[in-house]
């Protein structure tokens, strides 16, 4: 299994891990992570100090980091979205695809025509040029 390693950031000062954490999975690796930022959060909040702009980065053994955890991301509280709302903003989605979709169709046909002008313009300066090449008109 895959080691972890959880580097802390606070106030410019970084706490690197060097031990490291096994876990099955990165996700595994998140969830420990998210949980330890609720606890990190709760204490400094006792403290009355801020953890806000504190982060934790979560890094491979050769040092990459996978995933950076704001602690902002995880307490910020969700939005309640309503169903009207939702409904509301879905509606408007599908009307501005159609509209997309109603536009590139047209594009398309303009596109079309288009090329067939051109493969027409090209058929004709072709018989032209054997014009030229041979001295008489073709059929």
């Amino acid at each position: 299994m895959p080691r972890f390693f959880f580097h802390f950031t606070s106030h410019d000062e970084v706490g690197r891990d060097e031990i490291g954490t096994v876990f099955p999975s990165l996700e595994a690796a998140y969830l420990d992570a998210y949980e330890a930022v609720l606890g990190i959060s709760f204490e400094m909040f006792r403290a009355h100090d801020d953890p806000t702009n504190d982060e934790v980065e979560i890094a491979d053994e050769s040092g990459r980091t996978l995933m950076h955890i704001p602690f902002s991301e995880i307490l910020r509280p969700r939005q309640k979205v309503s169903v009207r709302a939702s409904r509301h903003a879905t509606d408007r989605a599908i009307q501005a695809c159609q509209r997309q979709t109603l536009r590139s169709r047209m594009l398309w046909s303009e596109l079309q025509t288009e090329f067939a002008k051109t493969q027409d313009t090209f058929r004709s300066i072709q018989s032209k040029l054997a014009i030229l090449n041979t001295g008489r008109r073709q059929d």
